[in-house]
């Protein structure tokens, strides 16, 4: 059921020289909602300039900014524990269209956390970048968000706000069950699940200690770990084989589990914790046992204070900060796919926000790809961050169609979930996460395609070899664009 509190609270769209006039959104109570922010932004003519983000108008040095980029070529991070605003924002030029995606969660009990994906330009080089944030000030709610720009420039912006209820029943999810606890030390236990028919889990960890959650309470050495992580500002790779949980990690994580049986299961975590190594975490762990329905979740803790909540995505529906609603999905069976499927009847330039595309692939279909109306010209810049076993991998280029998902030498599932936002008049901006179910990859992806003018009224997903594979391809609109978005009508090539 849909949840009216669950909506868009602020938007604005045009020239905006925010160094000199910020945008400052007020009458927020960020101790009732959570908050999601989504920005692009084009400069008129400056070069790597940065938005800030305040809450409360507060300039002091109240945040903890904590980053891992891609840059060029060059992988890194940062820590600073005691910087003015929530930083942590890559930059924006006239050719790259900078966006940003960001969550804002907690309340004035603890410090509040940022989580953000953004893409774009830092002098002069494509640039992708994963940033947890922290506001200090545990006294106040946040009743107002500030954002303005590093430099002077007449910039054009277009910003949305979302107020998301916090623990309640939304209209893509379900809250199943929560616990709040307090010096903690024995399991805590959500029982009575069904992962065949459920499909797919998300759990919300906030806590002063970690969580170690065993699927089905088994806590053998059948899960196989990839993460890419910073450790005071150096940037690393690692992956386990032998490991004997799925993780839970303090101070905040969200862990998504695609939980249907006869498949190795995979979970996707991103973590942020405080002061404290390694200070981020992006994290794929595959449960390798295929058999058992999944019933349970086991989280043993010691001596833990916090708060754990459990939801089940809603049948056909998206897990997103977003309110969305499906407006396509592809099932594939045994299928070669390399000819694509191509949606059409889209009015890109009437959609809000941007279109979301999910792959949930079993197989090896090689680099999953995505044509905007049919164009494969090499029109499509991006800008990856990648961990692969032990070696994190920064580079950039161009290519003939965006990349979505790589599948290349999969044996297990394969999850990726891209933001298209399609509005014409500016170079498209996409952001990319997968996991590739060769159990040793994660990647974030920043691109835009560099065709300014036509509207999208079509696009074509299509693997790059011609293996017979089996999967989902799930589309999804900002639920304000329903009736404007078209008729994504689906062909199969």
């Amino acid at each position: 059921m849909s949840n009216p509190e669950h909506t868009l609270v602020y938007e604005f769209e045009g020239t905006r020289n925010l160094f000199s006039n910020p945008i400052n959104v007020p009458n927020l109570n960020g101790d009732k909602y959570e908050y999601f922010y989504e920005i692009e932004s084009v400069a008129n003519s400056a070069s790597s300039i940065k938005l800030i983000l305040r809450a409360n108008v507060d300039s002091s040095t109240n945040y903890r900014s904590y980053l891992m980029r891609g840059l060029g070529s060059s992988p890194a991070a940062s820590v600073d524990d005691a910087t003015s605003s929530f930083a942590g924002s890559v930059g924006y030029d006239t050719v790259s269209t900078g966006i940003q995606r960001a969550y804002i969660s907690g309340d004035s009990s603890e410090e509040r956390y940022l989580s953000k994906l953004n893409g774009g330009a830092t002098g002069g080089n494509t640039d992708i970048g994963v940033f947890s944030g922290y506001y200090k000030n545990q006294i106040l709610p946040i009743t107002s968000l500030q954002i303005s720009q590093s430099i002077s420039d007449d910039s054009y912006h277009t910003l949305r706000i979302y107020q998301i209820p916090k623990t309640v029943n939304l209209e893509n999810y379900e809250l199943v069950d929560e616990v709040v606890f307090e010096n903690r030390s024995s399991d805590i236990v959500f029982d009575n699940l069904d992962g065949d028919r459920d499909g797919e889990y998300l759990i919300q960890w906030s806590a002063d200690a970690n969580g170690l959650m065993k699927i089905n309470g088994n806590g053998g050495a059948v899960y196989t770990r990839q993460r890419l992580y910073q450790d005071s500002g150096v940037i690393k790779a690692n992956n386990s084989t032998v490991d004997t949980n799925v993780p839970l990690t303090y101070h905040n994580s969200t862990t998504r589990i695609f939980a249907k049986s006869g498949r190795d299961r995979l979970t996707i975590s991103s973590v942020g914790r405080i002061n404290t190594q390694p200070q981020q975490q992006e994290r794929a762990v595959w449960y390798t046992e295929q058999l058992a329905n999944i019933t349970n979740f086991v989280i043993p803790v010691t001596n833990a204070t916090g708060k754990v909540s459990l939801y089940r995505r809603h049948s056909n529906k998206t897990i997103d900060p977003v309110p969305m609603v499906t407006v396509a999905e592809i099932i594939v069976d045994n299928e070669d796919i390399s000819a694509g499927y191509t949606i059409s009847g889209i009015n890109g330039d009437s959609i809000d926000g941007a279109i979301k595309i999910e792959v949930e692939c079993e197989d090896d279909t090689g680099q999953f790809k995505m044509l905007v109306n049919g164009n494969t010209s090499s029109v499509y810049a991006y800008q990856f961050l990648n961990a692969s076993n032990s070696t994190v991998t920064a580079s950039h280029g161009v290519s003939d169609g965006f990349f979505i998902c790589n599948t290349s030498g999969a044996t297990s599932v394969s999850s990726g979930s891209a933001w298209l936002y399609p509005k014409s008049g500016q170079a498209r901006p996409l952001l990319t996460q997968y996991a590739r179910g060769t159990k040793n990859l994660i990647d974030n992806f920043y691109s835009v395609y560099g065709e300014e003018v036509s509207e999208v009224s079509q696009f074509t997903v299509k693997g790059s070899n011609t293996n017979l594979v089996t999967g989902k391809f799930r589309i999804s609109v900002p639920k304000q664009s329903e009736e404007t978005c078209g008729a994504f009508t689906i062909v199969k090539n």
